[in-house]
C-alpha cells in the first residue's frame, strides 16, 4: 500500500504551472506528493528524510521536464533514484511530463524510451489521469448531471423499482466497466432521508449526547446541518446553555451566528477554500484549524457505510482528508449520524475503517432511522444485519430512532 499515488518532481522555478496539473489530479481521486505543499506541513522534519520516504512510498513519479527542471540538480536525483529503486514497468512508472515549449527531444535520452504526455494538451492529460488510475472529473460532472436529470424525471421510484433498473450493487461493484456503473447507480440512490428523518436524528443526538459546556465538531452535510438548527433551538430556549463549537459546514455555521446570541454560543469557522457543491470550506487551512482545536463530542456524518469496509464519503479528496482527521481526532465522544438509507452501501471515498471508530474515544454511538417499511423485506433485512454487525463488534453503540 502506498501514501501516494504520484510524486511530483519538479523545478522551483515552475510552480505556477505545475500546481494547476496538481490539482487536475487530485480532482481525479489521486493522492500526490509535491514539496510545496507536503514540507509546508510538515515543518521541523529533516527534508532529505521526507523526500526519500516520499519517493519510497509512492507508485508512479511525474517528471515535470523544462528548461528549469533539465538544469535542476535535484529533479536529476529524484527521477534517477526513483528509476534505480522503485520503477517497474507497467506497475511504477516514471512518466515524463512536457511544460509549454518543451518536446521529447528535450528529454534525457533514457527518459524519451518512456510514455511522454504533454501538460497543455488536454486529450493528453486525460490520458495521463486514465493510466494512473484517477477520473477524468470534466466526464463524471457531465456524466452525472445527465443522470440526474433523468432522475428528475422519474415519478418518485421507491427503492424497490431503483434496484429493478440498476441491479444489486454488489453485482455492480464486481462487474467491468464498474466506474460508469458506479456512477449510474449513485446518481440514482444518492437520495439525502427526508427532513422529518433529519430532524428526528438531529433532535434526538442533540436531546441525548450533549452537555452544557460541551465543545463540539460538527461535521460537513446537510445531516449535520440539521443537528446545528437543533443545537440553535435548544440554545434560544435554555437561558444559560453554552456550547463551543467548530465546524466547515457553511450552512450550519450561517445558523449559528444568524439565530443564537454569543454568549449562547462561541462557533469557530474552520476558515479555507469555499466549496459550493459541499457547502463547505476545505483545505489547508481546514485542517490545520482542527488539529489545533480540542472537542469532547464530535459529530459526524457519511454518506455510506457498511459494518465490513466501514465510513465513505462522496466529496472530494480534500473532503475525505478532513474527514480522516476528524474521524481518528480523540475525543469523549465519537457521534455518527447516518440515515439508513446509506447503511451497507459503498461510496467514493473510504474515510475509516468500521474498527477504527471506537478508537481514542470514551464512547462511539451511530444514529440511525429504523429502516422504511416502504422497503421490501430484503432490504430491510440487509440493513439490519449490518447493524447487528455493529454491535457485535464491541465498542460501537448503535442508537435507533423511529420516525413516524
Amino acid at each position: 500500500m502506498y501514501d501516494y499515488d504520484v510524486f511530483m518532481s519538479y523545478s522551483e522555478a515552475d510552480v505556477a504551472i505545475v500546481k494547476p496539473l496538481v490539482q487536475e489530479l487530485s480532482s481525479s481521486g489521486l493522492r500526490i506528493f509535491w514539496s510545496d505543499a507536503v514540507l509546508r506541513d510538515r515543518l521541523g522534519e529533516d527534508w532529505y528524510d521526507v523526500i526519500e520516504h516520499s519517493l519510497q512510498n509512492s507508485r508512479h513519479m511525474i517528471v515535470a521536464w523544462s528548461i528549469a527542471a533539465a538544469k535542476s540538480k535535484w529533479v536529476k536525483r529524484e527521477y534517477q533514484a526513483f528509476h534505480t529503486s522503485c520503477y517497474e514497468a507497467g506497475d511504477r512508472r516514471l512518466i515524463p511530463v512536457l511544460l509549454e515549449g518543451m518536446t521529447p527531444a528535450d528529454l534525457p535520452v533514457f527518459l524519451r524510451q518512456l510514455q511522454v504526455f504533454a501538460l497543455f494538451r488536454r486529450e493528453s492529460r486525460r490520458q495521463l489521469i486514465t493510466l494512473l488510475g484517477g477520473r477524468d472529473m470534466n466526464d463524471l460532472r457531465e456524466e452525472n448531471a445527465r443522470l440526474r436529470r433523468q432522475i428528475v424525471e422519474l415519478s418518485h421510484p421507491t427503492a424497490q423499482r431503483i434496484d429493478e433498473e440498476f441491479g444489486d450493487y454488489d453485482s455492480l461493484a464486481k462487474s467491468s466497466g464498474s466506474i460508469r456503473k458506479h456512477q449510474t447507480y449513485f446518481s440514482a440512490r444518492l437520495d439525502r432521508p427526508s427532513k422529518m428523518i433529519q430532524k428526528a436524528l438531529a433532535t434526538y443526538v442533540v436531546q441525548q449526547y450533549l452537555s452544557p459546556g460541551d465543545s463540539v465538531i460538527l461535521d460537513s452535510g446537510s445531516m449535520c446541518a440539521s443537528v446545528a438548527e437543533e443545537m440553535a433551538a435548544q440554545a434560544l430556549s435554555n437561558p444559560g446553555l453554552f456550547y463551543t463549537i467548530m465546524t466547515h459546514n457553511y450552512a450550519a455555521f450561517q445558523t449559528f451566528v444568524s439565530q443564537v446570541p454569543r454568549e449562547a454560543i462561541n462557533v469557530f469557522f474552520a476558515g479555507g477554500r469555499y466549496d459550493e457543491s459541499l457547502n463547505s470550506v476545505l483545505g489547508w487551512p481546514t485542517v490545520k484549524a482542527y488539529e489545533e482545536f480540542t472537542a469532547s463530542v464530535a459529530i459526524l456524518s457519511a454518506s455510506a457505510l457498511t459494518s465490513k469496509e466501514g465510513v465513505f464519503t462522496h466529496g472530494n479528496t480534500e473532503e475525505r482528508e478532513i474527514k480522516r482527521l476528524l474521524f481518528c481526532k480523540p475525543t469523549t465522544r465519537r457521534i455518527l449520524i447516518v440515515g439508513s438509507n446509506k447503511i451497507g452501501k459503498l461510496d467514493s471515498f473510504l474515510v475509516a475503517r468500521t474498527e477504527a471508530l471506537r478508537n481514542d474515544t470514551e464512547q462511539c454511538v451511530l444514529v440511525t432511522n429504523a429502516p422504511s417499511r416502504k422497503l421490501t423485506g430484503k432490504q430491510r433485512t440487509k440493513i439490519n444485519s449490518q447493524l447487528e454487525q455493529l454491535t457485535n463488534m464491541g465498542g460501537i453503540g448503535v442508537a435507533l430512532v423511529d420516525v413516524p
